[in-house]
């Protein structure tokens, strides 16, 4: 009794890229649509979870998303409205509005707290401590250090340190 579009989100990328390459969109334009369909189902699966998206799931979002996301927080809305027409229910509006909310906030006002923290280290910080050489496993230790700031658990250097020594 319910339509549904099962992985509409991974099969339309080939069919978008196609229709926007023949009419000569630009690659930045390209991506950013790219990035649209990819990403715009995560908003509804945040609400079906029932729960406010904690600091984790917001620096995830934003992560994968970028710019993009507030427009994928918009967009989600209208696509709300656009499956439910006139039977959406009020408290699945309201918990789209409420996900929104907590999303564009993060990105507004504590951008630099939970999106984008500051960098307690750097890579050279962490070869000079560690006798580590130049390589993806400094990678792997900013990005998993930048997404434990994000998240509360790492609030200093001396943190920062021990976050990347385990």
């Amino acid at each position: 009794g319910k339509v549904a579009f099962h992985g509409h989100e991974q099969n339309g990328i080939p069919i978008m890229l196609k229709r926007m390459q023949a009419l000569n969109f630009s690659l930045v334009e390209l991506d950013f649509v790219k990035t649209v369909i990819k990403q715009h189902m995560r908003l509804h699966f945040m609400v079906n979870d029932g729960l406010l998206p904690r600091r984790r799931t917001i620096y995830r979002f934003f992560r994968d998303s970028g710019l993009v996301g507030v427009d994928i927080c918009l967009l989600s809305l209208v696509d709300t409205l656009a499956t439910y027409g006139d039977s959406l229910p009020h408290d699945q509006w309201l918990a789209e509005l409420e996900v929104c909310i907590t999303l564009l906030e993060a990105w507004w006002e504590r951008q630099n707290d939970v999106i984008h923290p500051l960098r307690l280290l750097t890579g050279f910080d962490l070869q000079e401590k560690f006798g580590l050489k130049p390589g993806p496993l400094i990678g792997r230790l900013l990005t998993g250090l930048e997404e434990a700031q994000s998240c509360g658990e790492v609030t200093d250097q001396a943190g920062a340190f021990l976050f990347a020594q385990n």
